[in-house]
């Protein structure tokens, strides 16, 4: 029996379920396993399902948050950037005043804003976004930098900057590295096919 198939029986008890936060919980998870297998508007539904109860419940910005950036992701693969940015927008707003608190979530929110812009084409704010997302990742030296670090040096590729790119590159391969993140050594490896077309010397 599938994943997909449990969680579509446990559906049938939710009438069930008293407590209305643990009916968000199932929601939220349902938009998770939705938004994987790329059911964009299922994932939708039940994350906007899940933020509704989320939102009357101030202990929970934290899920409030991941419920904007599961809606934007969705759009992202719908290829509709603008209205995912809206969300983006709205997490950070709430990552922001957790920042002291949780900088991964406040970091998470600077990343998806400009990756966001990335995905648009708008390259000087994606530079700008991805680079406060990298000083909060430092901050706790989170696994996140090794993405961070990879996106920026295409976006500062992509503005010809090549000794930013560089730069970044091969801060990149050593948190990839240094995570023992294989998915990312196999990314920097297609950066550097690009990057080395600009550059002679060895990278690393």
């Amino acid at each position: 029996m599938t994943a997909i198939t449990l969680y579509q029986k446990a559906e049938n008890t939710i009438p069930y379920i008293s407590d209305e936060t643990e009916r968000a919980e199932f929601y939220f998870k349902m938009a998770e396993v939705f938004y994987h297998m790329k059911q964009t508007h299922v994932s939708m539904h039940y994350s906007s399902q899940a933020y509704n109860i989320y939102k009357t419940h101030d202990l929970y910005s934290v899920r409030r948050i991941q419920c904007h950036f599961v809606i934007a992701g969705n759009y992202d693969d719908l290829e509709s950037h603008e209205k995912a940015l809206p969300h983006l927008e709205q997490a950070l707003k709430g990552a922001r005043l957790l920042e002291s608190k949780n900088k991964r979530i406040y970091g998470q929110a600077l990343f998806n804003i400009g990756n966001c812009y990335l995905k648009m084409g708008e390259l000087t704010k994606a530079a700008k976004y991805m680079e406060k997302s990298i000083l909060q990742f430092k901050k706790s030296n989170f696994n996140n930098l090794t993405q961070a670090y990879h996106d920026l040096a295409l976006i500062y590729f992509l503005q010809h900057k090549q000794d930013q790119a560089m730069d970044c590159f091969r801060k990149g391969v050593r948190f990839a590295c240094k995570f023992g993140d294989n998915l990312f050594k196999i990314m920097f490896e297609g950066l550097q096919a690009c990057l080395s077309k600009k550059e002679k010397h060895p990278f690393y």
